[in-house]
């Protein structure tokens, strides 16, 4: 890449490394504008550049170089008094395999935390179950238990009079929150234990089922994109569209996605309302649905997956998989003096609804 590295460009860095470039090439690229992140980064911290980079080189197989990029990301990142920037790498560290090095990072931090310690919870306790999923369960346990210790010094309900009902109310909540995250510290501890017994009754090394299971994971995800029909296709009444600016965001990043979707944004709106126009039939007969599509869902569901972005049925596995983002879905059509679908601030009958009118036209 020659130009400034974005929040978005991160976001989709292990997609582009991937499928369109060299990985060593990307963890390059990264590096290089954290050296110099007023040329190379553009609201991205070299701490987040440099810790990507090390993502891309587990992805391909070379933990050992991901694990001294992030102890130089550390480095780089100097003193940090709130302990942020060492919870981020200790997390990278665990997908790298170091775990003991994880965890030992991240008990560090919350020790020097004395009386702060549950402000950490929520991180021990997903940091817990990333070392677990790659199963690395003794440390997993470890802090597990962490977080369960860490929750029980949270500030709670003393039974002592408060003479503000807010504060009495504050003192209650925290109370709860105390109790919710002591469960869910208990929870993992047992999900872990029932991991290690299952382990141990199959003789089975869990970091290597870890494995196996995640090459699972993908090979089924490639078979359900290969089952799924080419976008424009409905998954359970429901179509995937691309609002405009994350259309922007998705076609700067998959150039190809354009003749797919349309080769503007607007010619992608009009082929979405034609295709919902043909398969509905007659005008009214028919409610259908329009899912947002979101770009840093899609940028995680390609992660995750390691599906290529460029197959059209890729989109609709999207769909069927995710939910397609965080929206909920809109009704197809909506009136004809209603806004329209598309979010152009002008009436159904105005916009989207104009071609459907056409169509219905020609049809008769």
């Amino acid at each position: 890449m020659t130009y400034p590295w974005t929040a978005d460009d991160l976001l989709f860095a292990l997609v582009r490394a991937g499928h369109f470039e060299p990985p060593q090439s990307v963890a390059e690229s990264l590096l290089a504008a954290a050296d110099r992140p007023d040329e190379g980064l553009a609201g991205v911290t070299p701490l987040q550049a440099r810790l990507r980079a090390a993502q891309i080189l587990i992805e391909a197989g070379r933990a050992v170089d991901a694990i001294a990029v992030a102890r130089e990301a550390a480095g780089a990142a100097g003193p940090d008094a709130d302990g942020v920037a060492r919870m981020d790498v200790a997390g990278i560290l665990a997908e790298a395999g170091a775990a003991e090095e994880a965890a030992a990072l991240a008990l560090a931090v919350v020790r020097e935390q004395p009386g702060r310690e549950y402000l950490y919870t929520g991180y021990m306790l997903w940091l817990s179950s990333w070392l677990a999923a790659n199963g690395h369960l003794s440390q997993a346990t470890r802090l597990a238990d962490e977080a369960g210790a860490s929750a029980a010094s949270t500030p709670g309900s003393d039974g002592k009079f408060h003479y503000n009902a807010t504060i009495r109310e504050l003192d209650k909540r925290a109370g709860e929150l105390k109790s919710e995250v002591i469960s869910a510290a208990e929870g993992n501890r047992e999900k872990i234990l029932d991991m290690e017994r299952r382990a141990a009754g199959e003789g089975a090394d869990p970091v290597q089922d870890a494995v196996r299971r995640r090459h699972e994971a993908r090979r089924d995800a490639a078979a359900e994109i290969a089952g799924q029909r080419p976008w424009p296709a409905l998954v359970d009444d429901r179509l995937l569209w691309w609002p405009r600016g994350e259309y922007d965001r998705l076609v700067r990043h998959v150039p190809d996605l354009a003749g797919v979707l349309g080769e503007t944004w607007r010619e992608h709106t009009t082929r979405v309302e034609s295709f919902l126009s043909a398969t509905a039939g007659p005008v009214g007969s028919t409610t259908l649905l329009l899912a947002h599509a979101d770009f840093p869902k899609f940028a995680a569901y390609l992660t995750r997956s390691a599906a290529d972005p460029r197959l059209s049925t890729v989109q609709t596995a999207f769909t069927r998989h995710s939910g397609a983002g965080y929206h909920y879905p809109a009704r197809w059509p909506p009136g004809r003096r209603y806004p329209c679908w598309c979010d152009s601030h002008r009436k159904y009958q105005n916009c989207c609804g104009a071609a459907a009118a056409i169509t219905s036209t020609r049809r008769r």
